[in-house]
C-alpha cells in the first residue's frame, strides 16, 4: 500500500477537476514544516520524500509514475516533516486539500486506495523514527511525558537518548543547548523548542483546532473507541 498507484482512468478524472504542472528536478513541492496544502499525482519523472531537505537529505522514499505523494497529515491537518522533491523532471497533478478530501468523501473506490497508502506510510514513517527530534534523558519526567504525547497521537518522531546516543552531546552543543535544558524538541521547519508543554509541542507539529470558535458546543467527546461512541450517541 506504501507505494500504491492510479489507474489511468482515476488521473484522467483528477486532471478534469484539477491543474497539471511541469516541473523540473529540484523543485520543492512540498516543504517540511509547512501546512500539507498540495497533494500530487505524477504523470511522468519522480519526486523524492525527504528528510531534512538542505541539511542531512535523507532520501525516505521515491514516487514515479502513477504514484502520489502524501500521508495521513494531509488529512489531519498536522505540519509536513518531510518534504517533497522533484527528481526527475516530468508532469504532476496537483490537487487541493480540500478537493482531496471531497475525493475521499464521494469516491469509494479512489478513498480505499489513498487512505490505504496514508495509513501504510504512517506506520512505515513511525518505525522508520521520521519527522522531528526528541532529545532528552530517559530518566528525566517531561522526556517521557512529551514521548507518550508522540506516542498517542502516533506522531513519527527520532527519541535521541542522551545516556546512549554518543553524538547527542555533540548535537545539543551545536544547537548551544546545555543539558540541564532538556528534553529538547527540534521540530519540523527547524524551529527549537526547549522542554515544551504538551500544548506547545501540539501547536508546534500542527495538532488542535484552527479558526473561529464554534457559535455553540454544549459537548466534545475524545476517542472514538466503544466508549466514545456510546457518549456521542446518549449526547445525541
Amino acid at each position: 500500500p506504501f507505494f500504491s498507484s492510479m489507474s489511468e482512468q482515476d488521473l484522467e478524472a483528477l486532471a478534469e477537476q484539477t491543474s497539471e504542472l511541469n516541473v523540473e528536478a529540484g523543485t520543492v513541492l512540498a516543504r517540511e514544516g509547512d501546512l500539507g496544502e498540495e497533494f500530487f499525482v505524477i504523470e511522468s519523472g519522480s519526486v523524492a520524500i525527504v528528510q531534512g531537505h538542505g541539511r542531512e537529505n535523507r532520501v525516505i522514499a521515491v514516487f514515479g509514475r502513477h504514484k502520489f505523494t502524501g500521508e495521513l497529515s494531509m488529512l489531519t491537518g498536522q505540519r509536513l516533516y518531510l518534504s517533497g522533491v522533484v527528481s526527475d523532471g516530468g508532469e504532476v497533478i496537483q490537487v487541493p486539500v480540500e478537493k482531496l478530501r471531497e475525493i475521499v468523501a464521494e469516491d469509494k473506490a479512489l478513498s480505499d486506495i489513498i487512505l490505504g497508502a496514508f495509513m501504510a506510510r504512517r506506520s512505515f514513517l513511525i518505525d522508520a523514527e521520521t519527522g522531528i527530534k526528541l532529545i532528552g534523558s530517559r530518566f528525566s519526567p517531561d522526556s517521557r511525558r512529551l514521548r507518550e504525547f508522540l506516542a498517542r497521537n502516533r506522531m513519527p518522531h527520532q527519541w535521541i537518548d542522551l545516556e546512549e546516543d554518543d553524538a547527542a552531546e555533540a548535537l545539543l552543543g551545536e544547537l548551544a543547548i546545555e543539558p540541564d535544558e532538556t528534553p529538547v524538541v527540534i521540530a519540523s521547519g527547524g524551529e527549537i523548542l526547549r522542554n515544551p508543554t504538551s500544548a506547545e509541542l501540539g501547536s508546534a507539529i500542527g495538532l488542535g483546532s484552527r479558526g473561529a470558535t464554534p457559535v455553540l458546543c454544549d459537548l466534545v467527546v475524545v476517542g472514538a473507541g466503544p466508549a466514545g461512541l456510546a457518549a456521542a450517541l446518549y449526547a445525541a
